[in-house]
């Protein structure tokens, strides 16, 4: 999870969260979880995400089930990935009454029911 939070960091700010001249300097940065505040236009949302991945103790970091319930990273999953989500989330309550319940739950924004 670590390392998916450096990956993010490095595409969200275009730079490295941990950067130094030699291998001493980067060691020690790595290790207090050292790097840049992110540039103020990013969503705290998105920062907090990032910054809980990059947490130095790796109890404190959150687990990719957990990262991927959290409602900001839900909207953006397909739903046919949804279900497979939903099916390790409540395996015993998964059914075909509840997958359709599960479209309605997790229909995306932009969609409406006008259509």
């Amino acid at each position: 999870m670590w390392s998916l939070g450096v990956i993010m960091y490095e595409i969200l700010t275009l730079r490295k969260p941990f950067y130094a001249k030699n291998l001493r300097t980067l060691s020690r940065k790595v290790l207090r979880a050292k790097y840049p505040p992110f540039p103020k236009y990013y969503s705290f949302s998105i920062t907090k995400v990032i910054s809980s991945l990059l947490q130095r103790e790796p109890s404190h970091r959150p687990s990719a089930l957990s990262l991927l319930t959290l409602p900001q990273l839900l909207v953006h999953i397909p739903l046919e990935y949804k279900h497979s989500l939903l099916r390790v989330l409540y395996p015993s309550v998964y059914s075909p009454l509840y997958i359709m319940e599960a479209n309605y739950l997790y229909t995306p924004p932009c969609v409406t029911n006008d259509m």
